[in-house]
């Protein structure tokens, strides 16, 4: 009789009263937050020793440069042109005059196999 009582005993939980139950669901909550507050102060106030630590006016001045710069140019005036290498030259496309260039149509060409029902219905009469 006693093996079957001590087999029962095994299976008991360790919170036997109430107030063991809220202590233990308090620690549940505050024991997790305590440790995240810890691991925060510990990494925020830690040594910033690396890569833009430097907080001179003259470091943060020399970061933002190239995205700080504005160049105002007037819209009205002459354009510079730079000179054409050869390379870029013989690679360039002639340039038509507007009352030469012929109008391409926009729309997809017709092919696979539904192009010859696509074709039919699109327009019924001589268009």
């Amino acid at each position: 009789m006693s093996d079957v009582q001590h087999q029962h005993d095994e299976h008991e939980s360790p919170i036997k009263t109430p107030k063991q139950l809220i202590a233990v669901v308090i620690a549940a909550f505050l024991v997790p937050i305590i440790v995240i507050i810890l691991l925060v102060n510990f990494v925020g106030h830690g040594s910033k020793e690396g890569a833009g630590s430097i907080t001179t006016a003259e470091a943060v001045n020399d970061r933002i440069k190239p995205v700080a710069s504005l160049e105002i140019k007037d819209a009205n005036a002459p354009r510079v042109s730079r000179p054409v290498s050869r390379s870029t030259r013989k690679s360039a496309r002639p340039v038509t005059p507007p009352a030469q260039r012929v109008r391409r149509s926009t729309a997809m060409p017709a092919t696979g196999p539904l192009a010859s029902a696509r074709a039919s219905t699109a327009c019924s009469s001589p268009c």
